[in-house]
């Protein structure tokens, strides 16, 4: 697939800028156009819950990114007539649950984590399960950080609801870590990471899971004819999650980077996909 009359950047170039992991070449195994792929799924689908999982754990708090994104699509599907809800453990459930709403999933074993698991979706029968920057099982059972140490004892095991779910399933993630990398576990086996096994419907592979988020976005933008992006202040949310404790997962600093990326360099992310999108619009959009 590319677009249509000529060279116009797709939305997965965009998101995929500044890369030095080698996600590149993970996203390269992925259909055409995924970001588009996943938002049609979910734009089809029947208006309902739709479960967030989000938050990775890092030395006793979370990620700036996932949750600075995921708030963004929260209030993007309440337009677009969704019901959204996080399902995360502490300590970001209880930092959502201050504005959003939130189903506080514990932090067991893989086995333990069943029946809890089936609890939850035959309670919500959600219509869709999206994951943003959170980690999954491994082959062993046990979630791993991008430095190959075990986190398992801080992660709730948010793979297995995953695994139980019979909805459409999103993930996005950016280090091959993440739940729904298991769709690719060839194209990870040559990064040193200890990948997680969990698949979903559709899978985005971005820079950073927030740039993911935001190309799902803007497609969601192209389908519904809204501009979902145009309510992104990305200066507010963070200053809401910084002074909660979030932290650079690379940096490990309380400052407004996403795995060292200044703002600036976002706002000129969103700036693109904003420029892909009305691109789209004056062009039909992609075509094969």
């Amino acid at each position: 697939m590319r677009l249509c009359c000529g060279a116009m950047r797709t939305v997965e170039e965009v998101i995929l800028q500044h890369g030095d992991r080698g996600i590149e070449r993970v996203a390269g195994c992925l259909p055409p156009h995924y970001c588009l792929r996943a938002a049609e799924a979910l734009w089809a689908c029947p208006r309902g819950c739709v479960l967030l999982a989000t938050g990775f754990p890092v030395r006793g708090t979370y990620e700036t990114d996932g949750p600075i994104a995921a708030v963004g699509l929260y209030g993007a599907l309440m337009h677009l007539g969704f019901e959204p809800h996080f399902v995360a453990a502490p300590p970001i459930a209880h930092v959502l649950a201050e504005r959003y709403r939130v189903i506080e999933f514990p932090i067991l074993s893989m086995q333990e984590s069943l029946r809890p698991a089936r609890d939850l979706l035959a309670d919500r029968r959600p219509v869709a399960m999206i994951s943003i920057e959170r980690p999954g099982h491994a082959a062993d059972g046990r979630c791993y950080n991008m430095a190959h140490q075990d986190i398992s004892d801080h992660a709730a095991k948010l793979g297995v609801l995953f695994d139980a779910a019979e909805c459409l399933t999103i993930g996005v993630g950016d280090g091959g870590n993440e739940i729904g990398m298991g769709n690719v576990l060839d194209a990870l086996a040559g990064l040193e990471i200890r990948p997680c096994v969990v698949r979903v419907t559709h899978l985005i592979a971005a820079t950073t899971s927030n740039w993911g988020v935001y190309g799902l976005m803007a497609c969601l933008s192209h389908l519904s004819g809204r501009p979902l992006l145009d309510d992104v202040d990305e200066h507010a949310v963070f200053d809401f999650f910084l002074s909660r404790h979030a932290v650079d997962g690379r940096t490990l600093r309380r400052e407004k980077t996403v795995d060292g990326h200044h703002l600036d360099r976002t706002t000129g992310i969103l700036g693109q996909l904003r420029e892909v999108i009305a691109g789209w619009n004056g062009r039909q959009g992609p075509t094969a």
